[in-house]
């Protein structure tokens, strides 16, 4: 079964996250703020990475910086919300593979997650056959 970490400190949306999450089969991990949630993701076990930009110790940005800096490949998408000064380009550049914007529907975020994955997978077959 796939397996998603989720950084985020607002309880309530990490719970309806998980909750649906592990209806559509994931695995899921919490952690409540961005360096719990750093050290986490150095486990390597991860399918993706859902973080929230506003995070306690460690910002969504520093998250991205360092999770890329730490040449950990698992894609991260990024939970903004609306009125924050970000846009898709901004998140590009700190190392989030896709961002969804607060509030959302949890059917897209869900969407979004399985596209990543789906590329993560075409990239990580396009890796294995240029190694050979």
């Amino acid at each position: 079964m796939p397996q998603i970490l989720i950084i985020e400190n607002d309880l309530a949306i990490t719970r309806g996250l998980t909750d649906a999450l592990e209806e559509d089969s994931f695995v899921v991990t919490s952690k409540r703020d961005g360096l719990q949630g750093l050290i986490e993701t150095r486990t390597g076990k991860y399918d993706c990475i859902i973080a929230d930009m506003m995070l306690p110790s460690m910002n969504g940005r520093e998250l991205c910086y360092k999770i890329h800096e730490e040449k950990i490949t698992t894609p991260i998408l990024i939970l903004v919300t609306k009125g924050e000064e970000i846009g898709k380009t901004n998140v590009m550049e700190i190392g989030a593979d896709d961002y969804i914007t607060k509030p959302f529907g949890v059917r897209e975020l869900i969407a979004r997650v399985h596209a990543l994955q789906r590329k993560s997978a075409i990239k990580m077959k396009r890796s294995i056959k240029t190694k050979e």
